[in-house]
């Protein structure tokens, strides 16, 4: 007896558990698992064209009737998947009450342009899943679904293999002629190196005359001044001194002219130098200039005589 009553124990709980898990699956699901009747919901769906070509769209339609007695019209709503098609937009809805009847047309227009959309073969078959539809009854809160299937959509391609093999290639890459250039790359190439050194050394000899315009002038005039003979750096020496007091440079300086007037032969001159370099009273620049004057005369006479 008590070995009767452990098994319908355990019947009773097995019956309850897989009850209960019932109801938690079709809780997930959204719904009560309420399945309408066959008269109460009618649901037609069909794929226009049956057959299409790879990237030309698709009409797909869902006609569900149902019976407004026992279920709110306006909660009947479709849930499809098109995978790997894609919905252009949202879909058309179309509701319509016939008294105790309810009509309502679900359209949808589909493309696909992906991998997975195109034929298989010479022509492949898309199989969409099977589709939902949601609603409830009048008299229960929760929702009902009812489960439908789509017709096969049969995918053509738009080039068969015979096409393909007796398509006549322009292009063959085993005839095209040997690459051939204007100018040789190795001779351009050391055309435009020459050309990059000679810029460099013009921008190099520029920045240096405008980033130092005091050395290259300080350069000029050191050039000038060693250009010049001894006898005119003498005389230049002697008239850059100051006519105030007596100078011992400038005495220096024209006792240098008098030399160098003896060595060129100008004795009348270079006496006349060295009296002005030690006479008791200081000379005047006037005194100094004047005997420049001279002595540039008479150099200029001796140099055409030697001539």
């Amino acid at each position: 007896m008590r070995r009767a009553a452990v098994i319908v124990t355990a019947a009773v709980a097995a019956l309850v558990v897989g009850f209960g898990l019932g109801q938690f699956w079709l809780a997930r699901d959204g719904g009560d698992g309420t399945a309408a009747p066959s008269e109460l919901v009618s649901v037609t769906a069909t794929l226009s064209p049956s057959v299409h070509v790879f990237g030309d769209p698709v009409d797909a339609k869902v006609d569900v009737l149902v019976d407004t007695r026992e279920i709110d019209f306006g909660s009947v709503h479709l849930q499809p998947n098109f995978e790997p098609y894609e919905p252009l937009g949202p879909p058309r809805v179309e509701r319509t009450e016939y008294g105790a009847l309810g009509r309502v047309r679900f359209e949808y227009r589909l493309v696909c342009l992906r991998e997975g959309c195109d034929a298989a073969e010479a022509r492949g078959v898309s199989d969409f899943q099977t589709g939902r539809l949601r609603y409830r009854f009048k008299d229960r809160p929760s929702n009902a679904f009812e489960a439908f299937d789509w017709p096969l959509l049969e995918v053509a391609s738009r080039v068969a293999d015979a096409d393909v093999e007796e398509i006549r290639w322009r292009a063959d890459g085993s005839t095209l002629p040997p690459v051939s250039y204007r100018v040789a790359p190795l001779g351009a190439a050391l055309v435009l190196l020459v050309v990059a050194l000679g810029s460099a050394g013009a921008a190099a000899l520029l920045a240096r005359r405008l980033w130092w315009p005091g050395r290259a002038a300080k350069t000029g005039s050191e050039n000038e001044v060693a250009t010049r003979s001894a006898l005119e750096q003498a005389f230049d020496a002697a008239l850059q001194t100051s006519d105030t007091g007596d100078s011992p440079e400038r005495r220096r300086a024209l006792e240098r002219v008098a030399r160098e007037l003896g060595e060129r032969g100008y004795t009348e001159l270079a006496r006349e130098a060295r009296e002005l370099a030690w006479s008791p009273t200081a000379s005047t620049s006037e005194e100094v200039a004047s005997l420049a004057v001279r002595v540039g005369a008479g150099v200029g006479g001796r140099e055409e005589r030697k001539a």
